[in-house]
């Protein structure tokens, strides 16, 4: 498979706590990825190095080959990776379909993107009163029509219901099998992760601890012993 995204030794610390230390890992051209860990495990720290939210202090990342080290975060965006957060980041007094205007005036792109990830009966609500589940989806709605290659989902589950949550990992697949997206979830849920990864990637205390397929490093002692503790 052609590696999209290739991450060499990245590190990074705040003072005395090393967050991230030396590590490396390929996503490979529409696959799903997930990273997973226990709380301070370095996730989100690599994500954000990885976006440019952070500067490293050492290490490597490319895109399709190319090095977008010391690219800044909008720089990394036109390359073709975007993101979602964990804290859904929408315009509350603007609707849902202006949200996504925001970010194209394609009028035939909107209602495809819309109807893709069903939420065209709500376009002319103000988003701030769409519930939590469909907040997330106008976000990632509003990165689709930037036509990324490469789309990171910051726990796109939280706090969702489970009705919804379905739906949403049904066009989270339909991503990457009819859109042919590459994309990478950070998630604590264990159900997602298994429902939608091709492989998992561990981190643990800033380190890289396992790498493979889920039912197979959910059965690795060290994995177990890092989300509960030495029995």
């Amino acid at each position: 498979m052609e590696s999209l995204l290739k991450i060499e030794g990245l590190t990074k610390s705040f003072g005395n706590l090393v967050a991230l230390d030396n590590v490396s890992f390929e996503i490979n051209s529409t696959e799903i990825v997930g990273i997973i860990g226990p709380n301070g495990a370095g996730k989100t720290t690599a994500i954000n190095l990885i976006t440019g939210y952070y500067r490293k202090d050492s290490g490597k990342v490319f895109i399709k080959n190319k090095n977008i080290t010391n690219y800044k975060t909008h720089e990394i965006v036109r390359e073709g990776l975007v993101r979602t957060f964990q804290i859904t980041k929408v315009f509350g007094n603007l609707t849902v379909r202006q949200n996504l205007e925001v970010v194209s005036k394609n009028s035939e792109e909107i209602d495809k993107t819309l109807k893709f990830l069903c939420i065209d009966h709500i376009p002319n609500i103000f988003a701030r009163n769409a519930s939590y589940g469909q907040k997330k989806l106008i976000e990632l709605a509003r990165i689709l029509l930037l036509n990324p290659s490469i789309v990171i989902l910051d726990e796109p589950g939280a706090g969702i219901n489970p009705i919804l949550l379905e739906d949403i990992k049904k066009r989270i697949l339909n991503l990457r099998d009819k859109e042919g997206k590459t994309l990478i979830i950070i998630e604590h849920d264990m159900k997602t992760i298994n429902d939608l990864c091709d492989r998992v990637i561990v981190l643990d205390h800033g380190k890289l601890l396992a790498e493979g397929k889920f039912e197979k490093i959910a059965k690795m002692k060290e994995v177990q012993e890092a989300y509960f503790g030495k029995v």
